[in-house]
């Protein structure tokens, strides 16, 4: 499925570079703002370069966001949706014991409405 979908988007007219492995970094340094980022990887959604990201989520089944319109959905800065990525559960690490993505996203909202957030704005 992989080769076959990257052999259609090359015969396509896009350019698509295949890796084995975990390229998070390599996307983020080389990705424009006019770039699609296809990932099944959710943390995608915390670096900063990235703009639009299509999540893989099933075999016949690709969401695409576009993250001002999820910083907007969320009302979270591209700052507190860093925050939310790294505390919940990812590729890296499970959820901090008993909270959850809601409870999460709730005390990221409050650190932010204090100011304790502005050392990420400046990464």
């Amino acid at each position: 499925m992989h080769k076959a979908f990257i052999h259609y988007m090359r015969g396509a007219g896009w350019t698509v570079q295949a890796c084995e492995t975990k390229v998070d970094l390599a996307i983020t340094q080389d990705c424009n703002p006019d770039d699609v980022v296809i990932s099944a990887d959710s943390d995608m959604l915390a670096y900063l370069t990235i703009s639009t990201l299509w999540h893989q989520v099933s075999r016949n089944l690709i969401l695409a966001y576009e993250l001002e319109d999820v910083h907007c959905i969320l009302s979270f800065t591209k700052a507190q949706l860093m925050a939310l990525v790294v505390v919940s559960r990812n590729d890296y690490r499970k959820n901090i014991y008993s909270l959850g993505l809601a409870t999460n996203h709730s005390i990221i909202k409050t650190i932010q409405s204090k100011g304790n957030l502005s050392i990420i704005n400046n990464m």
